[in-house]
């Protein structure tokens, strides 16, 4: 299993002093709040091609859709009576699961979760490329 790279390094202090985070591409622009979650959400990756910012913008955009709806959610109960005086789950809990969804299918065309490791490989057994003699040699050097 490949090991994490370290975040108190001195080669990623030097990786994170150089980097810089990309501007939002032509005719995409952020409110504030987005320019915040832009800024986060760039450092998951040091290399961007423009379609890829597209994508992250529309991340972005979806995100800070969410917190709003959030906070709306939160102020409101889960549970509300709509016009035929039924209880009924709060639309607004439907609105931000699906659009949660269309986030993380977005994200993860994109591999942004993804730390270097090939999920495709994840069960593989593991090959032992040496001859069996070799490793024995090795042993009973170790013994």
């Amino acid at each position: 299993m490949a090991r994490r790279a370290q975040k108190n390094t001195i080669g990623s202090a030097v990786k994170n002093a150089n980097y810089t985070t990309p501007a939002p591409p032509d005719g995409i622009t952020l409110t504030d709040d987005e320019q915040v979650v832009w800024e986060q959400a760039c450092r998951a990756r040091q290399e961007w091609i423009e379609f890829e910012l597209i994508l992250l913008a529309k991340i972005v955009k979806i995100e800070v859709q969410i917190r709003g709806w959030w906070k709306q959610m939160v102020a409101e109960p889960a549970i509300i009576e709509n016009n035929a005086g039924r209880l009924v789950e709060n639309p607004i809990i439907k609105l931000i699961n699906s659009t949660q969804q269309t986030q993380l299918a977005i994200i993860t065309k994109l591999h942004i979760m993804d730390r270097g490791v090939d999920s495709r490989q994840l069960n593989n057994p593991v090959k032992v490329s040496e001859k069996p003699e070799a490793i024995s040699n090795f042993l009973k050097l170790l013994a």
